[in-house]
């Protein structure tokens, strides 16, 4: 329940609607709707702990594969080194790699995630609408936009966590 919904005004409604002819009990459902707020709460968390995971294995794919990138083009930053390229100009192809890595994952995941919710809608659709009166959409345009951002942005600091001990040696 939300938290206007809970506590005394709860109480009031439940009487409000007690004192209705024809109505002989009203049930609250306390118990349960206090469960299952705690799992939604739990659910909430492991989701949370969830994509840490998911961003420390993000970080650790992108890096190593930036620095392979790196090791495999090392007689390239060589010469470069020799004719007076600084740091930030070497870095800057590996960083703009981590992060255009970064924007096409986050870009497979959302056409997953996209796929996985037609399919599911499909079937829930009818249901979904008669238990709650709406139907359910996709992430918005800007949602889908702001995770392309922070995909490359990932991609791009993973990068950058990578290059920092093979450019600086």
């Amino acid at each position: 329940l939300s938290e206007k919904l809970q506590g005394a005004r709860l109480e009031a409604i439940k009487v409000q609607l007690a004192r209705i002819p024809g109505v002989d009990e009203v049930e609250g459902y306390e118990a349960w709707t206090a469960r299952l707020s705690k799992l939604t709460r739990g659910g909430v968390v492991a989701a949370g702990l969830l994509a840490l995971v998911v961003l420390g294995a993000v970080l650790a794919v992108v890096s190593s594969t930036i620095r392979l990138a790196l090791q495999r083009r090392r007689s390239e930053v060589e010469v470069l080194r020799l004719v007076g390229a600084t740091d930030r100009y070497i870095k800057g192809p590996f960083v703009f790699e981590g992060s255009l890595q970064g924007a096409l994952g986050a870009f497979c995941a959302l056409v997953l995630l996209s796929v996985l919710f037609n399919l599911l809608r499909m079937y829930t659709d009818t249901e979904l609408f008669t238990l709650l009166g709406t139907k359910p959409i996709f992430l918005p345009w800007a949602a889908c936009f702001g995770l392309l951002l922070l995909g490359g942005a990932m991609g791009a600091l993973a990068s950058l966590l990578g290059l920092r001990r093979w450019v600086l040696a």
